[in-house]
């Protein structure tokens, strides 16, 4: 059988190295003493934590989710209610027309909003995600709505992060439709049940490596990636037919020869909060927060009351982000002065007073990649090597997930 390669045991590799059983030899590097990449969940006492991703939604990972005989768990009912922190107050995001209509978070948007399918599309290759909702509804919606979801998503800037990349469904709509409202029929049927694991996001990696097949090599770290399809480490050489590198392209670069840069990576911090009680005014899937707003938060996430099934009597679950594109010096900050920072704008946000029972404080440095206006995914520089991973586009698992089992199908035709 072919000798594969595959350098990163994140999920994009693991999901790989599992749909390419049987069909090969597989032998995975990765560089921490840990598989799993941002994936990872923590237990503190009977508080259940993710340090990174919380949840998927997709047919694939529902899929792979059976195939490994993996119960899934879904959100509550309650889930369905987000909220943004917006002028001072936190406000809950309509869930239906007539909520739309009254909504104050709304003021000022709603006939941009009737308008849009009125506006022509854009002859540009590309642009930021502020400039194109300003130009199909207004710099307002930009600000108070689109701001906060890219903060929850990419960590981002929307004054610099490309559209095309970042949201590419809504940019072919545009284009193919004339207006997103045009595009809207699209989505119908496309959209899958958020879900997540009784014990955690982390489940799916053990599951993954065990069904894998693969040999896999914990704190073996590449130096360097030679045109001959060798491999080298800093304690051995590994020889294959080809290799797949899942690698982000600014650490993957130097390793080939080349220079990097084709886009940056933010930094993230998850702070984890648990209580023994209830402390939350209201119940919902966590809040946002504008950049206009002025805030060290991001935004938070509300576990405890997303799946029930992974609480462990009476407790709150908080995830609490921080850092991204805009506060990335915040990851040289103490675990202390982290938590006093999260602790009073939660204060201020939710009512909660209550020192917490547990505290965990993840930094996620270059984590996350923001990919500037005009970003184009980087090419193998050389037959022989397939990459795979979050710099091609797609930042979540799903996307992950859904790219491996596409390289997987199509592994023979790329060996040959």
């Amino acid at each position: 059988m072919k000798q594969i390669l595959i350098i990163g045991g994140g999920i994009s590799g693991l999901s790989l190295a599992y749909f390419l059983r049987g069909k090969a030899e597989v032998t995975l590097l990765e560089a921490a003493p840990r598989l799993g990449g941002w994936i990872a969940t923590d237990t503190m006492g009977d508080f259940l934590f993710e340090r990174g991703p919380h949840t998927l939604r997709s047919q694939v990972g529902l899929d792979l989710a059976r195939e490994l005989n993996l119960p899934p768990c879904f959100p509550s009912k309650m889930a369905k209610q987000r909220f943004l922190w917006s002028q001072g107050k936190l406000r809950a995001l309509p869930t239906n027309p007539l909520q739309m209509l009254f909504s104050p978070l709304l003021r000022g948007v709603k006939k941009a909003l009737w308008k849009e399918r009125t506006i022509s599309p854009t002859s540009l290759t590309d642009e930021s995600v502020a400039s194109f909702f300003t130009r199909r509804f207004n710099a307002l919606l930009a600000e108070r709505l689109v701001d906060p979801l890219v903060s929850g998503i990419f960590a981002g800037d929307i004054s610099t992060l490309s559209m095309k990349m970042a949201f590419p469904s809504l940019w072919e709509g545009e284009k193919q439709c004339g207006s997103l409202w045009g595009s809207r029929r699209q989505w119908k049927g496309k959209r899958h049940p958020t879900f997540s694991f009784p014990t955690g996001m982390e489940t799916l990696i053990h599951k993954l490596a065990a069904a894998s097949e693969a040999t896999i090599h914990l704190n073996c770290p590449v130096t360097s990636i030679s045109p001959h399809l060798t491999v080298s480490t800093p304690t051995r050489s590994f020889c294959a037919d080809h290799i797949f590198s899942t690698l982000p392209w600014p650490k993957l670069a130097p390793l080939l020869g080349l220079e990097g840069g084709i886009h940056s990576l933010t930094n993230v911090v998850t702070l984890n909060l648990g209580y023994r009680k209830p402390v939350l005014p209201c119940r919902g899937f966590g809040y946002l927060i504008p950049r206009c707003e002025k805030q060290r938060l991001l935004g938070a996430l509300w576990p405890s009351e997303v799946f029930l099934e992974q609480n462990q009597g009476p407790q709150t679950r908080l995830s609490v982000m921080l850092g991204g594109a805009h506060d990335p010096e915040i990851v040289h900050l103490s675990d202390e002065e982290i938590l006093e920072i999260a602790l009073q704008e939660l204060s201020l946000h939710l009512g909660i007073e209550t020192e917490p029972t547990v505290a965990s404080c993840k930094r996620n440095c270059l984590a996350i990649p923001h990919f500037p206006v005009g970003y184009t995914p980087p090419v193998s520089p050389f037959s022989g090597l397939t990459l795979l991973g979050t710099s091609l586009g797609g930042i979540s698992v799903d996307a992950s997930l859904q790219l491996a089992k596409q390289v997987g199908s199509a592994f023979y035709t790329l060996i040959k």
